[in-house]
């Protein structure tokens, strides 16, 4: 059975061969008798015989090989070109150090508290694009930022985002503020510039700083006084300071270091702290103050002793910053010259009037123990209102600039004035009559006297000259109050302001308008009183009461007239309108005042009150009669009549 079963499946197998064969046979194409496959032509030669493969010959082609090299190496070349360029490009779109450029500009030297113009100057001058540029400032201490171009939008001021950069692209930031400190100090102003290249992910710094110097301040100090002053008396100077700048200075102190054996007695203005330091809370643009200080200083004769001045601006947190520092050197000496000015027998302010006659007195005496040669004697007098053509000195000093001086040539006793030695010297010298007023700002007049002595030869003292000058002795001018009164019945303009019979007449009444005119110069007044007493046949009538200014009233009891004025301006009736007052008056003659004048009010007197002064001034007019002596049109005719 096992035999039959392998005949049985080889004789399949077979059968499935045959199918096959058969199937390529009929898709097989009939071939020529002389056909010969490919591959037998290839080894043939051109008469069809087989070649000898055991021969072979070698034929060169040396055309072809160099025309492939050539394209091999000129491939070459192009890629090498390509990688280097590549690399050149990408290598010219790389940031490198140097390519940003941050400059600051501004003053070199500066004033303290001036105000300051910083420039900064930023350009990208690298391949690389720069994105999220940003400028950062770091001030100096003691600068306050004011504004900026372009503006600022954070709270310290301190930092600026500018946005993108371009390759070639630059901008500029301008910073103004003010720079306060100390007088020698550097101020730096440190400027960050971050940013991010296109070609890198992190970001870059490039910083610059900027330094000015504070080689001085916008205030001046000045010390003035005596550089020689007397052992044991009273000594004093001034501290002058001036705003140099074009805006205020708000809050700076002045101290002052006084030397050994200084005693401070006072100041003007009061100090702020302890006996020598001053603060001034604000000082105007171009304006200027200054300090009095009076003390005294013991020691010896002879030494010298240093006084400093120091000036600070104080910043917010109280501290001060120091600007600017004055010294003086002072001499003290023994020799002691006491003067005295005496004016109207008074050494001491005093007032007087228009075309006074005032009586001065100059006194002098050498209370040291050395000899003072060759000494001056000199008299400032500081006044526009003085009649010099009034002078009468019989010692005959030389007037010159507004003052007298005497020396040896008028004077022989000043060639030498010995120990304990005195003079005195007399002379008159009258103010002008009247005070002449442009406008209302002439006011106020005074007469400002200054007495001083210099020796020119100290031989005590190595032939060092001194100079004493006595405190200024005032004379205020008082005011000139003048009052004019005057009855009428026509005007000026010959307009009837009266009624009645003129001249008056016996049994009939006649009304006149009395006038009172106030006129005032140089200083204002107060509490001003014109007053004027009615005689008992003179009768107040209450009619056309009129006053520029105040009020005016009668009391029937004392018949009395009174005109009050709270204030009488500067210049009224000179560069201003006068005051005046106006009223009516009626009489009825008797037989009795036949043939006479009638009295139509008593004398007229004017009080006031001179705010400069503080002196009373007075004024007054005549009696007001029926006679109208100012009454062109009216006069001749005051006499009563009979009415028949």
């Amino acid at each position: 059975m096992t035999k039959r079963k392998k005949k049985k499946s080889k004789s399949k197998t077979k059968k499935i061969k045959v199918v096959k064969v058969e199937e390529k046979r009929k898709n097989q194409v009939k071939k020529p008798k002389d056909y010969k496959p490919a591959i037998s032509r290839m080894y043939q030669d051109d008469k069809g015989k087989p070649l000898n493969l055991s021969k072979l010959k070698k034929v060169k082609n040396t055309k072809n090989i160099k025309l492939y090299i050539k394209i091999i190496i000129v491939l070459l070349l192009l890629f090498a070109a390509a990688v280097a360029g590549f690399f050149i490009f990408y290598r010219n779109q790389q940031y490198q150090e140097g390519d940003v450029v941050l400059d600051i500009s501004g003053p070199e030297n500066i004033s303290s508290g001036d105000e300051v113009v910083y420039t900064i100057n930023y350009a990208n001058q690298g391949q690389a694009f720069l994105g999220n540029v940003k400028l950062t400032a770091t001030y100096p201490e003691g600068f306050t930022f004011k504004s900026s171009v372009p503006q600022v939008d954070n709270t310290y001021n301190q930092y600026w985002e500018m946005g993108d950069l371009g390759s070639g692209k630059q901008g500029q930031l301008k910073i103004t503020g003010k720079l306060v400190g100390e007088v020698g100090s550097v101020k730096t102003l440190n400027f960050k510039m971050s940013y991010k290249p296109s070609n890198f992910n992190s970001l870059f710094e490039t910083k610059a700083n900027y330094s000015s110097k504070i080689d001085d301040s916008i205030i001046d100090l000045e010390i003035s006084g005596s550089k020689r002053v007397i052992l044991g008396r009273e000594a004093n100077f001034k501290i002058k300071y001036k705003n140099k700048s074009k805006e205020p200075i708000e809050k700076f102190r002045i101290e002052a270091i006084y030397p050994k054996d200084y005693e401070f007695i006072s100041s003007d203005p009061k100090t702020y702290e302890d006996d020598n330091i001053w603060q001034i809370e604000r000082l105007e643009a171009s304006n200027q103050g200054e300090i009095e200080v009076k003390g005294q200083y013991q020691g010896t004769a002879g030494d010298m002793r240093e006084m400093k001045i120091k000036l600070g601006l104080v910043d917010e947190d109280g501290s001060v910053s120091s600007q600017v520092e004055e010294s003086a050197l002072i001499l003290l000496i023994k020799p002691e010259l006491n003067l005295d000015l005496k004016i109207n027998g008074k050494n001491e302010n005093i007032t007087a009037s228009p075309g006074e006659t005032l009586t001065y007195y100059l006194s002098y005496q050498n209370n040291s123990d050395i000899e003072l040669k060759d000494m001056s004697l000199s008299l400032t007098i500081n006044s526009d209102q003085i009649n010099w053509n009034s002078l009468d000195d019989d010692q005959e000093g030389e007037v010159k600039e507004a003052g007298i001086t005497w020396n040896k040539d008028q004077i022989e006793s000043l060639e030498s004035i010995k120990p304990d030695n005195e003079g005195e010297i007399i002379f008159k010298l009258a103010i002008k009559e009247d005070i002449d007023l442009e406008n209302s700002d002439d006011k106020n007049f005074q007469i400002e006297n200054i007495f001083s002595a210099t020796s020119s030869s100290l031989s005590e003292l190595g032939g060092e000259s001194i100079s004493v000058e006595k405190e200024p002795v005032m004379v205020k001018i008082n005011s000139q109050m003048k009052l004019d009164c005057e009855a009428r019945y026509y005007s000026e303009e010959n307009e009837k302001l009266g009624s009645g019979p003129l001249p008056p007449e016996v049994d009939e009444t006649t009304t006149y308008r009395l006038l009172w005119y106030l006129t005032n110069t140089s200083n204002e007044l107060r509490q001003v009183v014109v007053t004027s007493t009615l005689p008992e046949d003179i009768f107040w009538n209450g009619k056309n009461k009129v006053t520029s200014a105040g009020s005016l009233s009668f009391d029937p009891i004392s018949r009395q007239i009174t005109w009050q004025i709270n204030r009488v301006p500067i210049g009224a009736g000179e560069v201003n309108s006068g005051l005046s007052a106006s009223f009516e008056v009626s009489t009825t003659p008797s037989e009795d005042d036949l043939g006479l004048v009638k009295v139509l009010c008593d004398k007229t007197e004017s009080e006031a009150v001179d705010n400069f002064t503080e002196a009373t001034l007075t004024a007054s007019c005549d009696s007001l009669t029926s006679e109208l002596k100012n009454d062109i049109k009216a006069q001749g005719k005051g006499i009563v009549v009979s009415g028949e």
